[in-house]
């Protein structure tokens, strides 16, 4: 594995793929022991004279007289040959029978990829089914509620560690909690919209957040959503796990146009690079939404058969205030009809 180095990184000892990969750009060197971008730690350093480097990207073509056009998009993969034997330099044949081979090996790439991914949303779908099927058979009591959502998460994407629920009332929300012996499930209340599970249950809008238990300058997710966590009531990262890369996903259970629970899920996030599909929830994969969408309605209407006076109670103020507002509406349309 080769960590990847920030684009600012400086050159000097940072390896020839390394280069390649920031410059996009194609690397050619006669002799690499004078090259101060040879990485003197790799075990081929001292035995490396002529390289070639070849990064390819998506929407690479071949131009006039063999020539490789290049664009400004991701880079899929680099190559690199050293030490050419017939002569001491490569050249454009060279550079040309590389990217032909890279070419080749990023259409391998993105085949397997597609392949694998598309087995395990295959897989993904008989298991909602069989939740499902559990759901509508086994849930009789609160306590089956967290037991059969924490399996289901854990059989859909592999890599949750941890799956809890809050109901949401009128004025706040509740965490459902079980001391894991007991069959009773406890309500400790928030006393408010609080944290991400506050927010999403008001916003009803799913967010998710890279690493809660770190705080990064450069975060991929927006500042503004991690800094809504309050680990007083969102899910925290165990004491064990610091040093891990985690997504910590808040997910809305929608009925009647209203939230009536929040469901937040921890995802540890894999350091190595593998084909398709990583086990783990992607909040930008539409078949993840939609696998998503479809397990929390199968409990939601045992969220609302178990807790009337919460999440009942939520949707009938909701619908008060729609009434409310209706015929407010109304009465205004009347009074500027008759005047």
């Amino acid at each position: 594995r080769m960590p990847l180095p920030a684009q600012d990184s400086d050159r000097t000892g940072l390896g020839f793929v390394r280069c390649a990969f920031l410059d996009k750009s194609f690397i050619e060197v006669v002799d690499a022991q004078k090259d101060p971008r040879l990485n003197p730690e790799s075990e081929e350093a001292h035995r490396t004279w002529s390289v070639l480097v070849a990064p390819i990207m998506g929407g690479m073509t071949v131009g006039p007289g063999g020539r490789v056009v290049r664009d400004d998009k991701e880079v899929h993969l680099v190559l690199q040959a050293t030490n050419k034997k017939s002569a001491g330099r490569f050249d454009s044949a060279d550079h040309f029978i590389l990217f032909c081979i890279g070419m080749a090996f990023a259409e391998v790439m993105a085949a397997c990829e597609k392949m694998s991914s598309a087995k395990m949303m295959a897989d993904r779908k008989d298991s909602l089914l069989r939740s499902a099927e559990r759901v509508l058979t086994s849930c009789r009591r609160p306590i089956d509620i967290l037991n059969l959502m924490t399996d289901a998460m854990h059989t859909l994407f592999p890599n949750t560690t941890e799956v809890v629920l809050h109901l949401v009332g009128p004025d706040q929300t509740h965490l459902m909690s079980s001391d894991g012996f007991s069959k009773r499930v406890e309500l400790k209340p928030s006393h408010g919209f609080r944290g991400l599970v506050g927010r999403v249950a008001q916003s009803r809008i799913a967010v998710s957040i890279s690493n809660p238990h770190k705080s990064t300058p450069h975060d991929i997710h927006n500042t503004v959503e991690k800094a809504s966590y309050d680990p007083k009531v969102d899910l925290v990262v165990h004491k064990k796990h610091l040093k891990r890369d985690y997504a910590l996903h808040t997910y809305p259970v929608i009925a009647e146009g209203g939230a009536v629970a929040v469901c937040q899920f921890l995802c540890q996030v894999e350091g190595g690079a593998r084909f398709g599909d990583d086990g783990s929830f992607n909040m930008f994969n539409k078949e993840h939404l939609e696998l998503m969408n479809q397990l929390l309605n199968y409990f939601q209407p045992f969220l609302m058969r178990f807790y009337p006076k919460i999440c009942g109670a939520r949707t009938q103020a909701r619908w008060k205030a729609v009434l409310a507002g209706t015929r407010l509406g109304l009465l205004k349309l009347v009074q500027q009809t008759e005047s």
